[in-house]
């Protein structure tokens, strides 16, 4: 990717409506903090929301014995700040709030039009705080809009002000707040140009249960093949999520926690950004699920920006997919072979189906296992020219290619979610036999299983009846 200099004068032509949230308690970090939220509200050309909040606990549960004189205290910090930030291009508003900071923060991020939430990461919090997470972390976990901790202020600045490019680190897994941290890469665009890194923190053992893989490893060491699968998947997700595949992709095998190889991957490439995902959980969930977001946002030597899983998820704002692999599976059997043909049905032109057979495999335990192999080749070569015999002729016309496959696996619905892994399926198309009741409670299908299993979408074919 280019890393050529943006002219400082170049700015967005057009901006959506909103405005940028950012609180302060006028301490050192938190106008550094409203210095970065300034640049970027006047960069996109919106208003800017400066919050105070008195906060008439101050950690011991009673009332402040402040009064007036610490109102009119913050009033006039408000306004201190207002002429310092306000300029040409940009609009401050300031508001003064009172309450708990972090929940009145939240609280005015639930707004209509709010598009990044910016606080410090440190300010003057009272002690007691420092065992339950600071206010930037309590509202960065709760905020129901992207929070921006500022850690480092200059390289932020700089890159609003159109002076360079912001190298970020995208923290990846499957999970729906890694695909919203995604999507909000282009909200990041707007506001200035960025060198986009995607960091994948992988176990090797279950990457080779998930691809079937066979292949020796040593160590945290992924098989070469196994990361180029990654790879390769996740340059697929960022031309669905983002538009296109722009970035450069890091797969990190490690046995350790997630939260430790993204913080050691980003002091590695020299990020000036971390954007993680995050799923907010509260209650007991959040003492029983490890958050990678609430790890990193505490650990991170540099900026985070935490984007909740539900932020820009409504169903008007999801791209339509598109098919270009598909997986199809038979047995044979008319039930399954009725599902062929719909298997192409959606295919864009150029794209790939793969027409698979799952066969048994050989036992080790067979006395004469060179004759057995010998007629287990001849069986394979049988069973693809069988499969070829079921491609649709429709399907050359509309430029799809085939490819016929038999796979021998001890298990149908596990093979078959391999086999869809390694082929990068971007749907699996499978017939169903339609057992319920207590067949179904009894013996379960292979559909069934995948429909459990798979981690990529599933289109169940069912024969009409008679």
């Amino acid at each position: 990717m280019s890393t050529k200099q943006p002219s400082p004068k170049r700015r967005p032509d057009r901006s959506p409506e909103g405005h940028i949230l950012c609180g302060t308690d006028f301490s050192v970090h938190a106008t550094e903090a409203a210095s970065v939220a300034a640049a970027i509200a006047g960069r996109l050309r919106i208003p800017l929301r400066l919050m105070h909040v008195l906060d008439e606990s101050v950690g011991t549960g009673t009332p402040s014995p402040f009064g007036a004189p610490w109102r009119e205290s913050a009033e006039s910090g408000l306004a201190g700040e207002v002429t310092r930030l306000a300029g040409r291009d940009l609009v401050v508003r300031p508001e003064l709030m009172s309450g708990r900071p972090e929940a009145e923060l939240v609280r005015a991020a639930t707004r209509p039009g709010g598009r990044l939430m910016v606080t410090a990461s440190l300010g003057q919090i009272a002690v007691s705080r420092l065992l339950i997470g600071s206010v930037a972390e309590r509202t960065a976990e709760a905020s129901p809009i992207p929070t921006l901790v500022v850690r480092e202020a200059k390289p932020l600045i700089e890159w609003a002000g159109g002076n360079r490019v912001l190298r970020v680190l995208v923290a990846a897994d499957f999970s729906a707040s890694a695909e919203s941290a995604i999507r909000w890469l282009k909200e990041l665009r707007l506001i200035g140009p960025c060198e986009l890194i995607l960091g994948y923190v992988s176990w090797p053992e279950a990457e080779r249960r998930r691809l079937g893989s066979h292949a020796p490893t040593a160590g945290t060491q992924l098989p070469a093949e196994v990361e180029r699968t990654i790879v390769r998947d996740w340059h697929a997700r960022l031309k669905t999520l983002l538009g296109d595949t722009d970035a450069r992709v890091r797969v990190v095998s490690s046995w350790g926690a997630p939260a430790y190889n993204l913080i050691q991957l980003a002091q590695e490439e020299q990020v000036d950004l971390i954007v993680v995902g995050t799923h907010q959980r509260h209650g007991l969930s959040r003492l029983t699920h490890t958050s990678v977001s609430r790890a990193v946002l505490h650990h991170s030597p540099t900026n985070v920006v935490c984007v909740p899983a539900a932020f820009g998820a409504s169903p008007s704002a999801a791209a339509i997919p598109e098919f270009h692999h598909v997986l199809v599976t038979t047995d044979f059997s008319e039930r399954a072979n009725h599902a062929i043909p719909f298997a192409y049905a959606g295919l864009s032109r150029g794209g790939t189906v793969r027409l698979v057979h799952v066969l048994p495999p050989v036992s080790p335990m067979e006395v004469d296992r060179f004759r057995l192999e010998k007629a287990r080749a001849k069986l394979l070569t049988e069973l693809t020219g069988k499969l070829r015999a079921l491609v649709p002729q429709e399907s050359i016309e509309r430029g799809v290619r085939t490819e016929a496959f038999v796979r021998e696996g001890g298990d149908a619905a596990i093979t078959i979610c391999q086999e869809a892994e390694r082929f990068g399926a971007d749907l699996i198309c499978l017939g169903s036999h339609g057992q319920t009741g207590l067949a179904a409670a009894l013996f379960g299908s292979v559909a069934q299983k995948v429909v459990a299993d798979s981690t990529r979408p599933v289109l169940i074919i069912r024969m009409p009846p008679g």
